[in-house]
This record gives C-alpha cells, sequence and structure tokens, in this order.
C-alpha cells in the first residue's frame, strides 16, 4: 500500500478536480438534458416528486457512476481501521452525492442562463476549461517526482483543496488516516454544509422551473 501521505496528496486533488470539472463544464457548455426539470414543467408533477425523482435518476448518469467508481476505490483505499473504515463510506457517500448535485444545479443553471445565450464559440470555450483544468494534472504525470514522498507540491495542493466545497469529502478519510483527525471531522462538517446548500440549490431550481 502507499504511504498515507503520499495516498492523500493523490487521493484528494483528484477528488477535488473531478467535481470541479462537473461544475464547470455543465455552465459551460450549457446545453439542456433529459434531466432539465423545465421539461416536465407541462406534465403537473408537484414540485418535491419532481426535485427527487430527477436527482435520484440522475444518478444513474455515467458521470456520476464513474464518481462511484473512484469513491469505492477510496473505501478500499482508506480502510486501514474500524474507525477510517466508516468515515471513508460516508465520505464516498457525500462525495458522491456531491457531484451528482454539481452536476444537476450546473446543468440546470447553464441551460436557463447560458443555453439561450449561446454562441457557436461556446465549444470551444468548455474546451478551454477542459485544457485549463488539466494542464496541472498534466504537469504533474509528467514529472517523475510526482509521487515522491520528500515532495511537498501535491501535499500542499491536498492542503488547500480539502478546505474546498468541490475536495472536503474526499479529504475526510485522508486527513483521520494520516492523524489529522480534527481537520478530518471538520471537513465532514464542510462536506455536509456543502451537499445541503447543493440540495437547496437543486431544490430552488426545479420550483423556479415549474413556475416559469
Amino acid at each position: 500500500q502507499a504511504p498515507v501521505e503520499v495516498a492523500r496528496s493523490v487521493a484528494v486533488p483528484v477528488g477535488t478536480f473531478v467535481a470541479l470539472a462537473l461544475t464547470l463544464v455543465p455552465l459551460v457548455v450549457g446545453r439542456s438534458d433529459q434531466f432539465d426539470p423545465r421539461r416536465f414543467a407541462v406534465y403537473g408533477i408537484d414540485r418535491r416528486h419532481l426535485a427527487v425523482g430527477l436527482g435520484v435518476a440522475g444518478l444513474v448518469g455515467v458521470p456520476v457512476l464513474a464518481v462511484a467508481v473512484v469513491a469505492v476505490g477510496q473505501v478500499g483505499a482508506w480502510s486501514r481501521s474500524g474507525g477510517t473504515a466508516v468515515l471513508a463510506v460516508v465520505a464516498a457517500l457525500l462525495g458522491t452525492l456531491t457531484c451528482a448535485l454539481l452536476l444537476r444545479v450546473g446543468s440546470a443553471v447553464g441551460a436557463t442562463f447560458v443555453g439561450p445565450h449561446r454562441s457557436r464559440d461556446a465549444g470551444w470555450l468548455a474546451a478551454l476549461v477542459i485544457v485549463v483544468l488539466g494542464l496541472p494534472v498534466a504537469s504533474l504525470l509528467f514529472r517523475s517526482d510526482w509521487l515522491d514522498p520528500a515532495s511537498t507540491e501535491l501535499q500542499r495542493i491536498a492542503d488547500v483543496a480539502g478546505w474546498t466545497p468541490w475536495g472536503a469529502a474526499w479529504a475526510v478519510p485522508a486527513d483521520v488516516a494520516s492523524g489529522r483527525v480534527g481537520e478530518g471531522l471538520l471537513k465532514l462538517l464542510v462536506a455536509l454544509v456543502t451537499v445541503a446548500l447543493l440540495a437547496w440549490a437543486w431544490w430552488a431550481l426545479v420550483g423556479a422551473a415549474l413556475e416559469a
């Protein structure tokens, strides 16, 4: 098994990068998808059933399933003791829910505010966003010492990313496993608040779609 600090310095930035991509790409593309709540406004479905139904349906999409695979892998990586294993499972669920809600909220906002004004250059802009997001990862991959336990670069990135809404869930078991129990529990709180705020945003967007 990889040393805890090395595993942490890889797992947290990767999870953060995935969540950030699922936030920005739908916003930039601004394309309506099959789970756009505006598509269902004519069927008279009440707000609660529509918000929950579309949210659950979004969990079986390819992007979220890919995130779930990554989350399961992280559970295996951090299941070094009973307490850490429980936190790893909770964090994996929170990380997957965060990404699923980011995708739903980003798609709804992008389709509503970006989609009607999208130009033919939007595709190029989306590609630019992906390239900009991928450059830091690529630069690390091409360095021979990017997984060197003595290197502190990735550890600094993990330290910062773990306090963001995109990386908090992924950092919880990593911090606890590396002895940062207090930080891990605080980041668990950040992850819970993030999911709650995203759920509220999705609820508000569904309500706005039904009232439009």
